[in-house]
């Protein structure tokens, strides 16, 4: 095996890993806040769902980042994709006076840089783009 293919795939590896923790953290995080814990902080509660479903797309794309399946860069965008959408929201709430709190704002640009991250990994990798890897070639 090469050094940059050994690259790649630990890359790949690692990308599906923090997917997989993060969706883990979210989930806890949400749903600890969805059950009456005080985070300290006004709370925006479709944020709370939004983050608790996400955190189990994290953890499946997390999974397929993994196991190298054919999709896992494009679902990861995706994922991006979303919370960038759903940062721009509600930074625009905060701003005008919505009930949405800087600390939303803030661990939703967090979301958001760590899964445009977690897609560049995984699409560098070669394992959703290069589509001749499967895991049946490990």
């Amino acid at each position: 095996m090469s050094n940059a293919r050994t690259a790649r795939e630990w890359v790949g590896r690692l990308s599906g890993l923090v997917g997989v923790l993060f969706g883990i953290a979210s989930i806890a995080a949400g749903a600890s806040v969805l059950a009456g814990h005080d985070p300290g902080y006004l709370t925006f509660r479709p944020l709370l769902w939004f983050n608790v479903a996400m955190g189990l797309a994290y953890i499946v794309v997390g999974i397929l980042a993994w196991r190298r399946a054919a999709k896992a860069w494009k679902a990861a965008g995706l994922i991006a994709g979303l919370n960038v959408l759903v940062l721009v929201v509600i930074f625009v709430l905060s701003r005008s006076g919505g009930h949405v709190a800087v600390d939303s704002v803030r661990a939703m640009l967090l979301r958001s840089a760590v899964w445009v991250l977690l897609t560049a990994g995984v699409a560098w990798s070669g394992r959703a783009a290069d589509g001749r890897e499967s895991r049946a070639n490990e």
